[in-house]
């Protein structure tokens, strides 16, 4: 993953320095408790020999605009053009970058605004001694005379200057102190970050911190001899631990450099690849994630492509994350031709991540070939197309997406975020790598899914019921989740589905077909007709004035043991007689006299066998057959 990062950043360094200190911006908030954030400019007219304040709103692209990179460390001088704090620029920066900067243009342009707008105060040395006189700034207000009283208490100077900035701006432009997020320098109207000699020597600088140990030997990216430095401190995505000697080779100070090291370029294009990939390969599925590419031989990609072939990988693999990304990847899939002929030449890394204060790594799939989520997409289509068949409905219904797959593992949220989340990431894992997948796992996911619709837990899980109640949540939930392991099983990553011989079930046709795609075994197909003569019942109990299903009661969602289903089967038969058909007044056993002889025939032949299902499977498949009965009722009407 992280030589794909390099390569990112090796096509986004082409464009000169400017781009490595973009991967470093930080960001900056537009709104704070509902009040909107402002950038400050501090305007030095060399003409008319003024200082000019104005402000623009906080955008999205303002920290990059204005290279908002954080200050220097307090050990250095202050020398960033774009700051929060304004005493800096009010007082040590522009005298700093003067001795700082080499001979050039923007070296004169700072010697004449000290000349012209600071004023020495002499006794005072260091960082504290010049700061800007008032009396320059338009609709003026001259406190000179006043801050000279405080030269023998130099560190009052700038907090007191700030104090009058701040004021002048409440005043004169109605702009809080709590409203601005940012300062930047302009002189005569013209913004000072994009000049060459400041973007080179800031560049040098950050690398040189960096390197100031003046460490030698071999690159562990590019392989190559040279200065190296092991404090990746700079990197947002937090790949190593560098702050515990027990990490460290060695168990001593020096060992992180036997672990991990990097010179100087492949520290700057792993940097600008951060960025870019923060920037342009985001999406989410369950949690946030990042596709990373990484590109296995020489690519045709270079900078002028490089933006164009981001959005065709987040549409490439969005396409495979829901029904609505697959329609965007087709409408787009002309544009994005040439990329296709070239899936042979990456790989993906998929990044789950957490990101509060600190940026937190959740889980990494590396080294996912693009044709394996083709594979997938594929298969989602064949599935999609069965579910159709079989159980009809709208054309975007059944289609069992990576999204989709989220919402059928029920998992735990506390304080509005997700706490067991690791086996979905596992599970997708396991999914792109083509490993082994637990089928009791997922039975036992899918008994637990049917809980939270059953008891309306939609609080306490990342489960949202979207249909109008509880149960017709609980009817697709379970029909998906039979699906789910149809998709598995073409896959070919999950155990047993080899199915039953039905084609001496004399069971109607729709009944017939689904128990033949979804490869129920014998006692799988007698528990799913068990569970359609549940819905059957149910379906006769409900009515809009009373909507609960007494039936329903029977089931034991924690699990049913052998026993406690055959003394449901013998309940079942009553029922059958109690209840009548609301289309003729027949008795129901009369309408499903043939399933229920099936049933009976099932449960019969497996008697003297032992019993292959777990408690929780057969609570599953009653649900199963539940399900299919109270679907059809519903498309019913």
């Amino acid at each position: 993953m992280i030589e794909g990062i390099k390569q990112i950043g090796e096509i986004v360094l082409k464009n000169g320095n400017i781009d490595f200190l973009k991967s470093l911006t930080l960001d900056v908030p537009k709104k704070i408790n509902g009040k909107i954030q402002h950038i400050v400019f501090i305007d030095f007219d060399l003409r008319k020999k003024e200082i000019i304040f104005d402000f623009d709103e906080i955008t999205e692209k303002t920290s990059e605009e204005y290279l908002w990179i954080g200050n220097a460390d307090r050990n250095n001088p202050q020398d960033r053009f774009t700051t929060n704090d304004v005493k800096y620029l009010l007082t040590q920066t522009i005298p700093n970058l003067i001795d700082l900067l080499k001979d050039c243009e923007l070296k004169k342009k700072l010697e004449e605004i000290k000349n012209i707008f600071f004023i020495d105060l002499g006794r005072v040395k260091g960082r504290y001694r010049y700061c800007i006189e008032t009396k320059f700034i338009k609709d003026p207000i001259d406190r000179t005379e006043e801050l000279l009283k405080l030269i023998d208490k130099p560190l009052k100077i700038p907090v007191e200057i700030a104090k009058t900035i701040s004021k002048y701006l409440k005043e004169k432009m109605n702009l809080n102190k709590n409203e601005i997020q940012l300062f930047t320098v302009k002189i005569n109207g013209k913004t000072l970050i994009n000049n060459s000699a400041y973007i080179n020597y800031l560049t040098n600088k950050i690398i040189e911190q960096l390197f100031q140990e003046e460490n030698t030997g071999i690159c562990s990216l590019c392989g190559k001899d040279k200065e190296i430095t092991a404090n990746t401190t700079r990197f947002n995505f937090k790949f190593y631990m560098t702050d515990k000697i027990g990490f460290a080779s060695g168990l001593d100070e020096k060992g992180f450099y036997k672990n991990y090291k990097l010179c100087k370029d492949c520290y700057k294009k792993i940097l600008a690849g951060e960025k870019y990939i923060w920037n342009k390969f985001k999406t989410r599925l369950g949690k946030p994630l990042l596709v990373i590419p990484e590109f296995l031989f020489s690519t045709i990609i270079d900078s002028e492509k490089l933006d164009e072939w981001s959005e065709y990988i987040t549409y490439f693999f969005n396409s495979a994350k829901n029904i609505e990304g697959l329609k965007k990847f087709e409408n787009r899939l002309k544009d994005f031709i040439e990329y296709e002929d070239e899936k042979n030449n990456f790989i993906l890394n998929l990044l789950f991540y957490e990101k509060g204060q600190d940026f937190k790594i959740l889980h990494l799939i590396k080294d996912i070939p693009p044709s394996r989520i083709d594979i997938l997409k594929r298969t989602q289509n064949k599935i999609h197309d069965i579910g159709i068949r079989i159980l009809g409905g709208k054309d975007t219904d059944w289609y069992i997406s990576l999204e989709k797959i989220y919402y059928l593992f029920p998992i735990r949220i506390s304080k509005g975020n997700p706490v067991d989340y690791k086996k979905i990431l596992e599970f997708y894992d396991a999914l792109f790598t083509e490993k082994p997948i637990s089928y009791h796992f997922l039975i036992k996911q899918f008994v637990g899914l049917s809980q939270v619709y059953r008891f309306e837990r939609f609080n306490n899980y990342n489960i949202k019921n979207y249909r109008t109640t509880w149960e017709s949540g609980l009817t697709s939930a379970i029909l998906e989740a039979n699906l789910l392991l149809l998709y598995l099983r073409n896959l070919e990553q999950i155990e047993g589905g080899e199915g039953m011989n039905i084609e001496n079930l004399d069971l109607k046709g729709d009944i017939k077909n689904f128990i033949l795609e979804m490869r129920y075994s014998e006692e799988q197909t007698a528990l799913f007709l068990l569970g359609y003569l549940i819905g059957e019942i149910g379906n006769v109990q409900y009515s809009k004035d009373n909507p609960s299903k007494p039936i329903l009661r029977k089931i034991t969602y924690q699990g049913m043991d052998k026993e406690k289903v055959l003394r449901l089967v013998n309940e079942i038969f009553e029922k059958l007689d109690q209840y009548k058909s609301k289309s003729d007044g027949k008795p129901l056993r009369y309408h499903n006299e043939k399933i229920f002889g099936e049933m009976m025939t099932l449960f019969g032949n497996l008697k003297d066998k032992e019993w292959q299902l777990t408690n929780e499977e057969n609570v599953y498949y009653i649900l199963s057959g539940y399900a299919f009965a109270t679907y059809k009722a519903i498309k019913a009407g």
